[in-house]
C-alpha cells in the first residue's frame, strides 16, 4: 500500500542530513579561525601581541571564511557566513579584551611548550644512539621540571591563576611526549629483538662446532 507520507519523510530526512553538513561546515571554519589565530599568536612576543593582533585576525578570518565559501553555494552561504561572522567577532573580542597578564602568561606557556618539544625531538634524532626507555623517561621528568621553573618565573598574576597555566603547560607536553616516548619504545623493542637474535645464532653456532668437535 502506498504511503503518502514517504516522500515527505524522506524530504525532511535530506533537509536534516543538509542542515547537518552544514552546521558541521560552521563549526570547522570557526575551529579553523581560532586555531590560525592563536597558532600565530603563540609565535610572536608577548609585547607585541596586541599589536599583532589585527592583522592576526584578519588572516585567520579571510582563511575561515575563504574555506567556508569554498564548502556552501547560494543561500546556505550568506545566511552562513553572517553565523560565523558572530562567532568571528565573539573570539576577536575576546583576545582584544585580555589582561595584559593573561597575555604574558599565554605567552610565556606557547614558549615553554615549544622549548620542551624541541628539546625532546634533539634527544630522539639520533637513530643509532636511541636512549632506553627508562632513561628517556628520567629526560622527560627532568625536562619538564626544568620547563616548569622557567615558566613559573614567567608566569603573572594570583597563585590560582598561576597554577592552572602550570596544569595546562603539563597537560600539553604530556600529550605531546607520548609520540616521542612511542618511538623509542619501539626502537627498543626492535633492538632487543635484533639482540636476541644475535644471541640465538651465537648458541646455535656453538651448539653446531661442539657436536662436530664430539663428533
Amino acid at each position: 500500500m502506498y504511503n503518502s507520507s514517504q516522500p515527505s519523510m524522506d524530504m525532511m530526512a535530506r533537509k536534516q542530513e543538509k542542515i547537518r553538513k552544514e552546521e558541521a561546515v560552521l563549526a570547522d571554519c570557526a575551529k579553523l579561525y581560532r586555531r590560525k589565530l592563536r597558532e600565530e599568536l603563540s609565535m610572536t612576543e608577548h609585547d607585541g601581541i596586541m599589536k599583532a593582533l589585527g592583522a592576526v585576525h584578519r588572516r585567520a578570518r579571510k582563511s575561515a571564511f575563504g574555506n567556508l565559501r569554498r564548502e556552501l553555494y547560494g543561500e546556505p552561504q550568506a545566511v552562513y557566513c553572517k553565523r560565523l561572522q558572530v562567532l568571528v567577532d565573539a573570539e576577536y573580542d575576546e583576545w582584544k579584551n585580555l589582561s595584559t597578564n593573561t597575555l604574558v602568561n599565554e605567552a610565556a606557556l606557547n614558549d615553554c611548550v615549544r622549548e620542551y618539544v624541541q628539546n625532546l625531538s634533539k634527544f630522539t634524532r639520533q637513530d643509532a644512539s636511541s636512549p632506553p626507555l627508562a632513561t628517556f623517561r628520567n629526560h622527560i621528568t627532568v625536562l619538564t621540571d626544568s620547563c616548569l621553573s622557567g615558566l613559573r618565573e614567567k608566569l603573572c598574576g594570583d597563585a590560582q591563576t598561576r597554577d592552572i597555566f602550570v596544569a595546562r603547560f603539563r597537560e600539553m607536553v604530556a600529550i605531546r611526549s607520548q609520540p616521542f616516548i612511542d618511538r623509542v619504545m619501539s626502537r627498543e623493542v626492535e633492538q632487543n629483538r635484533i639482540h636476541s637474535e644475535i644471541l640465538s645464532n651465537a648458541c646455535a653456532d656453538e651448539f653446531t662446532r661442539k657436536s662436530e668437535v664430539s663428533t
